[in-house]
This record gives structure tokens, sequence and C-alpha cells, in this order.
């Protein structure tokens, strides 16, 4: 693993560790690192879904699935084999955002494609897609959010989102039902009604470009900054206690 540069991350339901990057993808089981399909390289994200399968977009190969015991990957049944995002909905239904700005949905049978022709995504890369707990899924792309109940469209501009917020990086769901949203300028996060941006100009966030973010099993907001910042969550700037902890890399 030495020299390879890590783009992707995530936990499965056993507690390992994935990560996926330039040279292909490892897991950690908490004894040791192994290569689980050393045919996959260029990884550029990974998700767990409900059913605990792990899901893995690549640059260069399209979609895998790992259900536990066996691979099954995608290349042809996609229209751009660069998959840039991906998430997973209550009924096991894959999301997947991909390089020339279409959304492409597999729920184990059929194929379903939404672009630019048949929605209000834009003909630009999908960097950030989320499944909050109503069901309603969160695509992001360089200037705007987008959602879709499965049957309504809305669309947050830059305007709708306090100024320009840069492009999106990641989008987060909390048990609460804030959404929260890392930027290239800032992190929002949307109650219900109003969205609330923080950058560092009106918080203690060394940089405004906000690489990543997770929750941990306190409720604790983890950001990627450069540095990784943790502090209280909540969508009302009374709630935030910045930083409680910087860690550097």
């Amino acid at each position: 693993m030495v020299g390879t540069s890590f783009s992707a991350l995530a936990v499965d339901q056993q507690g390992r560790v994935w990560v996926g990057g330039n040279d292909g993808l490892f897991v950690f089981d908490g004894n040791g690192w192994t290569n689980p399909n050393p045919e996959l390289t260029w990884i550029s994200v990974l998700a767990v879904d409900a059913q605990g399968r792990i899901l893995v977009g690549t640059h260069t190969e399209g979609l895998a699935v790992y259900d536990g015991s066996r691979w099954t990957q995608y290349v042809q049944e996609l229209p751009d084999y660069q998959v840039l995002s991906l998430a997973a909905d209550q009924t096991g239904k894959i999301w997947a955002g991909l390089f020339r700005g279409k959304v492409v949905t597999f729920d184990g049978a059929d194929w379903m494609v939404y672009d630019s022709t048949n929605s209000p995504i834009p003909p630009a890369p999908i960097y950030a897609l989320a499944v909050d707990r109503s069901g309603t899924v969160w695509i992001g792309t360089n200037d705007r959010l987008i959602t879709f109940d499965g049957t309504d469209w809305q669309v947050y501009t830059a305007a709708d989102l306090g100024g320009q917020p840069g492009a999106i990086r990641q989008i987060l769901p909390d048990e609460a039902g804030r959404i929260w949203v890392a930027t290239s300028g800032g992190l929002m996060c949307f109650d219900g009604s109003t969205w609330t941006r923080y950058t560092s100009r009106n918080t203690g966030l060394p940089r405004a470009h906000v690489e990543a973010i997770a929750r941990d099993a306190d409720g604790q907001l983890w950001l990627s900054v450069g540095s990784t910042l943790r502090f209280l969550t909540g969508c009302s700037g009374s709630l935030f206690t910045l930083p409680l902890r910087t860690m550097q890399k």
C-alpha cells in the first residue's frame, strides 16, 4: 500500500475498514490488510448499503458490488464507466452518479438513467449522492443541489444556498432530518426550511474548502479540511462549538 493515494473510505457492518485509491481496493479486518479484488483499480468512491453489500465505484471499470461472497461488476450496463458517487436506499436500490452528468439506478433487475433529457440534472459531473431517512435522493454537482422524492424534483441553486457555495463534495443526512453538505466554499446545513453556511469567516474552520464529512457514534460531526475538526452538530450557530479538537494530518 506504500505510495497509494486513497480517495474513498467506508466501514462495513462487521466493522471492517475499506479504502480505495489509484492502486486498488484494500480492507482492514482489525488484524491486517488484504486486497479482496485485485482486478479493481482507480477506486473513486465506496459505500455500504442496508443489506451490507460493498459498493465500489471506479474511474475506469464502472461499478462493482460485493455481497459477502461474490463480486458482480457492471460496465456495459452504464452509459459512462466513470462512477464518482454512490448511494443506496432502504429497498436496496443503488444510485450511481457519473462523470458525464448522469444518475443511474439499479434495483437488481432494471436500470434507469436520469440526465438533462428527463430531469433537472445538468450535463456536469455528479460529485455527491445521498438518500435521506424519508427516501429522498440528494444529488450534488458543481453549482447546485437537486432532490428527487420518486415523483417530484427540486433544484437548489447558488442563490438558494446563500451565495456561491462551490462544488458539492459530499452530502450527509443525519438522524434529525438535517442535511449537511461539504463544498469547496464551506459547510452547508439544511434544517428543512433554512440553509446555513459555515466558512472560515464565521467559524473556526481553518479554511473554507471542506473535502469530506462524517458522523461518529456520539453524533459528533467530523470534517476533512486539511486538518480534521470535530464539533457539536446543529444548524443554529448557537449550537456550535468549534473546534473541540483538531488533529493535524
